[in-house]
């Protein structure tokens, strides 16, 4: 019982500082930034397949939480509100036509010296195997997947999210695990059934 009624004091904590928000505390502002921001950014690149882009949608759905948090009604949990402001955000930008560039990689992530050379490029290439897969879903699909599995939304607040019913999500999910299944080789196939 103690873990759900940490969960609940998170819950309330967060209403608070969305309600000191709406009142234009940027000291709570700041918090709610430093809480969420990362993880915004993370769900966005996820759908979008973009840095550049996730943070321009980062910064966009942090505007938007400093905006209409007078609006927060407070039926939902922040990081439910948050999140379903990220999932509009990100579709919309897919929906825009995006400019034509050509990204440089000025630096690519330093692999872990403990891993040794090997393991890294498994680890590597199988990073490479699941994004390509990830990245033949619909955005709808990656979505849902990365809230589910990554941010470990339950199919309700899913729902909430992103604006559908239980039963959408519950599809959505079941399509986009099954696309996986087909785009990727077989031993990831115990992973993500």
């Amino acid at each position: 019982m103690e873990r759900s009624d940490d969960a609940a004091d998170a819950a309330d904590a967060e209403r608070d500082l969305v309600r000191r928000i709406a009142r234009r505390d940027r000291a709570a502002f700041e918090t709610f930034y430093h809480a969420y921001a990362r993880r915004v950014h993370r769900f966005a690149a996820r759908l979008l397949g973009d840095d550049g882009l996730a943070d321009e949608v980062t910064s966009d759905v942090m505007v938007a939480v400093w905006t209409s948090a007078p609006r927060f009604g407070g039926r939902a949990k922040p990081s439910t509100w948050v999140f379903g402001i990220a999932h509009h955000k990100a579709l919309d930008r897919l929906r825009r036509k995006r400019p034509d560039f050509v990204e440089l990689r000025v630096a690519e992530p330093l692999p872990d010296a403990r891993g040794g050379p090997e393991r890294q490029l498994i680890e590597q290439s199988t990073r490479g195997e699941i994004d390509a897969a990830l990245a033949t879903l619909s955005p709808e699909h990656r979505a849902v997947l990365h809230l589910a599995f990554v941010l470990g939304y339950g199919q309700a607040e899913i729902s909430d999210i992103v604006g559908c019913p239980l039963g959408t999500v519950k599809t959505r999910i079941f399509h986009a695990k099954r696309a996986l299944r087909r785009a990727l080789p077989l031993r990831f196939e115990r992973e993500i059934s």
